[in-house]
């Protein structure tokens, strides 16, 4: 959480450092936690929390699926990271911003909201790590532009709806499709009001 917090106050002194030496724990989040908080040897997925045993000991599979959360969380958060140096203006120059201006973050933003996506893909449906997904796709779902990837993130939220029956995933859904339309239309504009240069061969 401290991580998240200089990141949206003081991302000029946040290298990419910091992010390896956080270990990608979301805790503080109801939808993600790791931590044990139901007596020892009980395992459970409630309203949207994943308990860990007291003893700290998880299935293969559980901590693959952990392994993968993790990851995309990490993820998710460098792309929030290069976000605020993309859009936001006036920031204090130092060695991140140096390092990173806006087109240069921008690039980094596409490369890594495709690894993220692919991250996603690999966590099955039937994970107990399923409701730590909407933290991510909050971070991830609106720089996406392929609608592929688009409708991916849409059937998640759906799947996420109907076991977990939380109605924030359809709000989510029916913002980031608003988001999306509104960004294809921003680049149509743009696109539209760009000068047409073309180069003309005189023969004769």
């Amino acid at each position: 959480m401290s991580l998240l917090w200089h990141i949206g106050n003081d991302v000029e002194n946040v290298g990419l450092a910091d992010f390896n030496l956080w270990n990608g724990d979301f805790n503080f989040l109801p939808s993600f936690s790791t931590r044990s908080v139901v007596p020892p040897d009980i395992q459970g997925h409630v309203r949207g929390r994943v308990f860990q045993s007291g003893t700290g000991t998880m299935h293969a599979k559980e901590q693959d699926d952990q392994a993968t959360v993790t990851e995309i969380y990490r993820t998710s958060s460098r792309i929030y990271f290069f976000r605020q140096l993309r859009d936001r203006v006036s920031l204090t120059q130092s060695n991140t911003t140096r390092a990173y201006p806006p087109f240069m973050a921008r690039a980094q933003i596409r490369k890594l909201r495709t690894f993220a996506i692919g991250i996603l893909r690999t966590l099955p449906s039937n994970s107990l790590f399923n409701s730590a997904r909407l933290f991510p796709l909050g971070l991830i779902g609106p720089e996406l532009t392929y609608e592929n990837d688009q409708a991916f993130v849409l059937q998640k939220l759906k799947l996420l709806l109907e076991t977990l029956h939380f109605d924030v995933f359809r709000s989510f859904a029916g913002d980031l499709a608003k988001s999306w339309v509104q960004s294809r239309f921003r680049d149509y504009a743009a696109r539209a009001d760009r000068p047409h240069n073309a180069t003309i061969r005189l023969i004769g």
